[in-house]
């Protein structure tokens, strides 16, 4: 369409003016796109030209447009990217959350595995009671056993007094059997004294 418009302009010729003698002193007038005015023979070529330069303004407007679209595609482009950076800044933390919470059970298992040492130990210093309440036990027991071999020591020596004093009783037995068999012989003494008084007289 554009490519159409120019073969017809250019088929044609006009004289620019600006509107009310409007001349820039710098070389360039407003730049609104309308300060122009079209000199031509015919009022066909007149629009013709007039349909061109609109044209042209409007493909540059469009163009404009599409740069900026462009633009803001870009920025979404760069916004999504940022969104992105967002996420993955959000998704290290939450590494870092997780690393840390990670670290605190390490320290957590470590802890534990001391109590289980610590356990560990009160198990084992129980056991040392257990074996020190026994060998107390047996002290206990061989104290007894001490007291019971003195008692049966002492209940030896009075065995043995016993034994003494049953020979002194036998001893003293005896002697008493001498004294009557000492005094039977007294009296057969005084027996045969007296037999030998009768025999005299």
């Amino acid at each position: 369409m554009l490519d159409l418009l120019k073969v017809l302009v250019l088929c044609h010729t006009c004289r620019v003016d600006w509107k009310d003698d409007r001349v820039s002193t710098s070389g360039s007038g407003p730049s609104d796109g309308f300060e122009y005015e079209y000199q031509a023979s015919s009022p066909d070529e007149k629009a013709l030209v007039e349909a061109c330069r609109r044209s042209v303004r409007d493909v540059e407007v469009c163009r404009r447009s599409v740069l900026d679209v462009e633009a803001c595609r870009r920025s979404v482009r760069d916004v999504e990217a940022c969104r992105r950076s967002v996420c993955d800044v959000e998704a290290c933390r939450r590494s870092v959350c997780d690393v840390e919470a990670c670290r605190r059970s390490v320290c957590d298992m470590e802890a534990c595995r001391r109590s289980v040492c610590d356990v560990e130990a009160c198990r084992r210093s129980v056991r040392d009671v257990e074996a020190c309440h026994r060998s107390v036990c047996d002290v206990e027991a061989c104290h007894r056993s001490v007291r019971d071999v003195e008692a049966c020591r002492r209940s030896v020596c009075d065995v043995e007094a016993c034994r003494r004093s049953v020979r002194d009783v036998e001893a003293c037995r005896r002697s008493v059997c001498d004294v009557e068999a000492c005094r039977r012989s007294v009296c057969n003494v005084e027996a045969c004294r007296r037999s030998v008084r009768d025999v005299e007289a």
